[in-house]
C-alpha cells in the first residue's frame, strides 16, 4: 500500500492522500512507474507473449 496524492499530484502541489495499491496508482499517475517494467493489472512485462 502506498499513498496516491490526488486529484492534484503531489509535483503539481497536491496535498490530499489516498491509499492505492501499486498497480492502482501505476494506472492512475501516468509518472508512477512499477519495478521491473511490469504493466499494471496484468503482472506481466513487455515482450512476454
Amino acid at each position: 500500500m502506498e499513498l496516491s496524492r490526488e486529484p492534484i499530484p503531489f509535483r503539481d502541489g497536491g496535498d490530499v492522500t489516498v491509499p492505492r495499491w501499486p498497480d492502482e496508482h501505476a494506472a492512475i499517475d501516468s509518472s508512477r512507474k512499477l519495478k521491473g517494467n511490469r504493466i499494471p493489472f496484468t503482472n506481466t512485462y513487455p515482450g512476454d507473449d
